[in-house]
């Protein structure tokens, strides 16, 4: 059962700090509602640079239930140049490979701030492979060093077969714990891609590494990739069982299982559905800035409710936002706009907005964010006349967006396409 930090005030006027573990965060509010406390606000982790009151730089976290109380409590400690850290899958980073197993949540050990942020230096899937090999250099290297002398100076000693034995051993070591990481990359960018065999094949190596070295990818996050896959196979009721499954052994928060409930329903084609799953989820959890962001698109998405997308936005406006949600709000203005028919003011906001996202957004899940940012902006360019950028724009994007059958998108820019070649 997940756990909440909260800050209340007792029945006595005193304010207090505390943990409470309920399935859901309504739950948890009503359990101190029925102790007797009031004003309850419950408190998220945020993780953060600044520099200390003795001068000196500092990596670490700060529990505050929005941005603007993070920065208000460091400010009010003495700590100067602050600056907010964020990812777009921040509860992944918390759950995932290097952190420990999938079969029991207090297997699982979470990241320090200064991992986290290191995490943010390697998202892509080169850096990651290099990154890992360099960490484990500082064994490998001596040890082949040892192997190339003894190799250079024969007969072979005993000491020598011994490290050529140590080698043998190191590296299939070594492979076993880079795969779950390089699993997890190829098993985002094939969902991305809705390479459907290519994200299985990874889920089994990710399955069978985990099952050797007890740590891993959790496994409800490899059964919510199988059941998009068989909603975009058509087989939505045993994607539905399989997310039922999901629901009851493996995900404990409700919004966290209604959101990722809505993607399968969105590869299912089935959008009232998903966005039944996105509603439910927004009044399930918390209401910050990327929560209303993330609602925001949803409903900008095919115009659904554009008016709805507007005040989603304003509501995230009201929290500070780390780079990446507020370029992703440029994002989802830009679309607004679009859908709107202002295209000066949608290829101005769309062409920031990729800008941003190209700088903060690196992991197949950002890429994608960019790459659907940059398919809007050259639907915008193609309504304003631009054609030549349009198209180079679209041949960048398109062949995503054809592989995913985005079919809303790939329709409004050949009707934007050929609305320019209807005027010449």
């Amino acid at each position: 059962m997940p756990s909440y930090l909260f800050q209340a005030s007792n029945p006595q006027g005193a304010v207090t700090n505390g943990k409470i573990e309920a399935r859901s965060l309504v739950e948890a509010r009503e359990a101190l509602k029925g102790r007797g406390l009031f004003n309850i606000q419950f408190l998220q982790s945020y993780i953060y640079q600044a520099t200390n009151p003795t001068g000196r730089p500092i990596t670490s976290e700060v529990e505050a239930e929005n941005l603007d109380e993070a920065e208000k409590i460091l400010v009010t400690a003495g700590y100067t140049k602050i600056k907010f850290f964020d990812s777009e899958n921040i509860g992944a980073i918390r759950e995932m490979t290097i952190a420990g197993s999938s079969d029991g949540e207090s297997a699982r050990r979470r990241p320090t701030p200064r991992q986290l942020m290191g995490s943010m230096a390697r998202r892509t899937l080169r850096h990651k492979v290099l990154w890992a090999i360099g960490r484990h250099l500082v064994y490998l290297g001596p040890l082949l060093l040892w192997n190339v002398v003894a190799l250079l100076h024969q007969p072979l000693t005993r000491l020598d077969m011994f490290g050529f034995a140590c080698t043998a051993i190191y590296i299939p070591w070594m492979i076993l714990k880079i795969v779950p990481m390089v699993s997890y990359h190829q098993i985002l960018d094939a969902n991305i891609w809705q390479d459907w065999k290519r994200m299985r094949r990874y889920i089994a190596l990710a399955r069978r590494v985990r099952k050797i070295m007890k740590v891993g990818i959790p496994e409800y996050d490899l059964k919510i990739r199988e059941a998009s896959a068989l909603a975009s196979e058509g087989k939505l009721d045993e994607a539905l069982a399989l997310m039922e499954v999901v629901r009851r052994n493996l995900v404990k928060d409700e919004a966290i299982y209604l959101v990722r409930l809505a993607t399968v329903y969105m590869h299912a084609k089935q959008y009232d559905k998903q966005h039944e799953c996105m509603v439910a989820a927004l009044e399930a959890g918390p209401k910050r800035s990327l929560e209303w962001v993330d609602y925001g698109t949803h409903l900008a998405r095919r115009s659904r409710d554009l008016a709805g997308a507007r005040s989603a936005m304003v509501n995230a406006r009201q929290f500070r936002m780390a780079e990446l949600v507020k370029n992703a709000g440029i994002k989802c203005d830009g679309m607004i706009a679009l859908g709107e028919k202002d295209y000066a003011r949608a290829y101005s906001e769309l062409k920031t907005g990729v800008e941003g996202l190209s700088k903060t957004a690196t992991t197949p899940i950002g890429e994608y964010l960019t790459t659907e940012a940059k398919a809007f902006l050259a639907i915008a360019a193609a309504r304003l006349g631009r054609k030549d950028e349009a198209m180079d724009l679209w041949n960048e994007v398109g062949p995503l967006m054809i592989a995913r059958d985005d079919r809303y998108i790939i329709d409004d820019y050949e009707s934007a396409i050929a609305s320019i070649k209807g005027l010449n």
